[in-house]
């Protein structure tokens, strides 16, 4: 686990440990339930009370979460889950440094991710962690998750999300800047692929040192391109195993894309 333990956002049965486990004797179990005569939507943070948490964004200068000394590249766990009436899933990742110049802290890396879909056995879930410093190791990490309900309303009964062995995974090197260009606009086909696939870049932007990484699903990194000076940029199979891959292109060490690739 990322965090000895993680802190339910309300009270009572909308988040509970079940012996219902991907590994391990116990996971977590979120799920709608009413508290009170409200319905509430489980979720849970690494944090000891949502009081720091207001505490914070008042202007406090202790970090929230635990520590972390690293910049890991993904989060991944195993959940499962059933939504009803179209909620869904979210992560919320927050990477933060404390700054002795300016004496408050800088956010290195924020993300939020929503998942839906019923997922009726333990899957692997991964999730992308980016980057806005990339010249700043982070000292303190916070995890939140839980149900997400449409359009800011109530989420439904009948919703539950287990989720199981959370942990971060991978390493992005310092110099490494993940705020992007959305206006780049990535290419790959086929994909799925059996042999081969071509990666293009479809803007008008001339790639300069830049190098393509492939990771599997477990945050690992599998191959490396290096010293790319072309916007069309062959994937060979070679002694991949069929599966589904990540990859992720930089360009004089800012991020081009990042996106999936699945080998048939």
């Amino acid at each position: 686990m990322v965090a000895n333990d993680f802190t339910p956002a309300y009270s009572g049965s909308a988040v509970t440990i079940t012996p219902t486990s991907y590994l391990g004797t116990y996971a977590i179990l979120m799920q709608t339930a009413t508290n009170s005569g409200d319905t509430v939507a489980g979720a849970i943070y690494s944090q000891d009370s949502v009081a720091l948490i207001v505490d914070d964004a008042l202007g406090a200068h202790y970090g929230l979460g635990f520590p972390c000394n690293n910049r890991p590249a993904s989060l991944q766990g195993y959940y499962k889950d059933t939504l009803v009436g179209g909620d869904s899933i979210e992560f919320i990742i927050v990477l933060t440094a404390w700054d002795n110049v300016n004496h408050g802290r800088d956010t290195v890396a924020y993300v939020t991710k929503s998942y839906g879909g019923n997922v009726n056995t333990y899957s692997l879930i991964n999730v992308p962690i980016t980057y806005r410093i990339g010249n700043l190791v982070p000292d303190t990490a916070l995890i939140a998750t839980g149900i997400l309900a449409p359009n800011g309303g109530n989420s439904h009964i009948g919703t539950q999300y287990y989720l199981d062995d959370l942990s971060f995974n991978g390493n992005v090197p310092l110099g490494v800047n993940d705020v992007k260009d959305e206006s780049i606009k990535v290419k790959v086909w086929p994909n799925p692929f059996a042999d081969r696939a071509i990666l293009a870049v479809t803007k008008d932007v001339i790639l300069s040192d830049a190098t393509l990484e492939i990771t599997n699903v477990l945050g690992q990194s599998v191959r490396a391109v290096k010293n790319i000076n072309t916007n069309t940029i062959p994937i060979e199979r070679g002694d991949l195993q069929s599966g589904i891959y990540f990859y992720r292109l930089t360009n004089n060490q800012t991020l081009v894309s990042t996106g999936k690739l699945v080998i048939e």
